[in-house]
């Protein structure tokens, strides 16, 4: 995102900045504070879930908009992913093929796409007449940019004689977590297991028998946070009207997913 960001920013003379919070408000306000003292045009923003009310002051004097996650203390400008709709097609995409005990890993519902993403998974089990449960299908939440909580969740939710068949996850972290653990492990995908990831980095393709994955329109919303912030630095408005832009994820079925074996 950071890299297709760039080069549209570039392309108008502009440089991006990048700077990362690891989900933590006070590194969040430490990094805002010290863009604004160096009068910074435009930020675009990842929030964490509980922005300080301080970054939220210092937002208020410079144009900025929120990027998949938002937050309401931050303004109305939002560009982000359908992440109830993309997890709700995974999950429905193994209860189809027949699966019933299911494993969703995610991002904790103090985050907005932590909650919809959740809430697409429930939302699928629902439309497939299955109800979450110890021995059927159940949601772990954890820090979705852990790729460590990945491979713990991996190793806790493979032990035992009721492990699920299938797993669905719920960040990029969170799958590369899990994929190494799996590697480690020698667990067979599809055969042992079915999974669908989130994301698609490039080497999710050629990873084991090729990953079916929640594919993002990374492109797409960086070129739209482009354009919208460019519009705005360039015409300076007074007052923004409140601008959504959510643009759908898609579904990349590859060979990691496939029909349970029978116990």
């Amino acid at each position: 995102m950071a890299h297709e960001l760039s080069k549209n920013m570039e392309a108008q003379g502009f440089q991006l900045i990048l700077s990362e919070t690891d989900d933590d408000r006070m590194v969040e306000l430490r990094h805002l504070r010290e863009l604004s003292a160096n009068r910074v045009a435009g930020v675009i923003i990842v929030p964490t879930a509980r922005p300080h009310s301080e970054s939220v002051k210092l937002l208020r004097g410079v144009p900025h908009l929120q990027l998949l996650r938002r937050h309401p203390s931050l303004g109305s400008q939002w560009f982000g992913v359908d992440d109830q709709e993309a997890v709700r097609e995974g999950t429905a995409h193994l209860v189809a093929l027949g699966h019933t005990r299911i494993a969703y890993l995610g991002g904790p519902v103090e985050l907005p796409t932590g909650a919809d993403r959740l809430a697409g998974f429930r939302n699928a089990l629902r439309e497939g007449g299955l109800s979450e449960g110890e021995d059927a299908a159940r949601a772990e939440l954890g820090p979705p940019s852990s790729v460590e909580y990945g491979r713990e969740a991996a190793r806790r939710l493979l032990e035992g004689p009721r492990a699920p068949t299938a797993l669905v996850l719920g960040s990029i972290q969170l799958t590369l977590g899990v994929l190494e653990e799996l590697s480690r492990q020698g667990v067979k995908v599809p055969e042992e297991l079915s999974v669908v990831g989130f994301g698609d980095e490039p080497g999710f393709s050629w990873w084991g028998p090729g990953l079916t994955t929640v594919g993002l329109p990374i492109q797409e919303m960086a070129t739209g946070c482009a354009l919208w912030l460019l519009r705005r630095l360039k015409t300076k408005p007074s007052n923004d009207g409140a601008y959504t832009s959510m643009s759908p994820g898609s579904l990349v079925v590859r060979g990691s997913t496939a029909l349970p074996q029978a116990d």
